[in-house]
This record gives C-alpha cells, structure tokens and sequence, in this order.
C-alpha cells in the first residue's frame, strides 16, 4: 500500500478513489463477480436481477475504498467480514428476498467503516 503524505493526510486519496469509482463506465448485467462463471444459485440469482446485479456493484465500490484507508489490521478484519458475509449470502441460495436483505445490511455495515474513516479528521 501506498504511503499518504502525513501533512495531507488521506482525504485526497479518498476523493481521487470516489472520482476514479464515479469516472467508470456503467455497464449493464455486470456485477463485481464474473457472471458467466457464476456457478452458484446465489450468484446466478444475482446476474439475473437487476436489482440484486446493481447492488452488488454498489458494495463493491465503497468495500473497495473502505480496504485500501483502514490500517492492516482493520482490513483483515473486514476482509474476514467479508467472507462470512459471503458465507451466509450463498445460504440464501437463489431466496431474492433474503438476498436483498442480506446486500441492504452489508451495506449498511460497510457504510459505517467509510462514516468513520471521514469523521477521522482533522484534514
């Protein structure tokens, strides 16, 4: 990982990570797996719901971001909340409502690491 400027602190390369996300092209059925090799009903579930494919990509992003601003330690342990939320996302199997459910709460969770890195301050 990349050393930030101590003076400037990390805002700047939080901007130019949001900028990059913002600049990408939207791409239609693609979520942040590879759907042509979904080979689990939970993933082939989401490759074939708008909704779901849409929210996949909305955690990807901010899930991105969040990895690259957190100490080492802290991003081991969202990348193990990671995988037991995957773990319990392919539970629901091909269960749309309870997939819905299980991205709305992950992004929630994920929201609030992004919350805390920005009220981190002083910039």
């Amino acid at each position: 990982m990349a050393v930030v400027n101590s003076r400037l602190g990390w805002r700047p390369r939080l901007a130019g990570l949001i900028m990059i996300g913002a600049a990408l092209p939207a791409v239609s059925n693609a979520a942040s797996f590879d759907c042509s090799r979904a080979s689990t009903a939970d993933e082939r579930a989401i490759c074939s719901q708008r909704a779901l494919n849409d929210k996949d990509v909305q955690l990807a992003t901010p899930l991105n971001i969040a990895a690259e601003l957190v100490a080492m330690g802290q991003r081991s342990d969202l990348m193990d909340q990671q995988r037991t939320w995957l773990q319990n996302r392919r539970a629901c199997v091909d269960n749309l409502a309870c997939l819905n459910r299980s991205y709305d709460q992950r992004l929630k969770e994920v929201q609030s690491v992004i919350d805390a890195i920005k009220s981190g301050g002083p910039y």
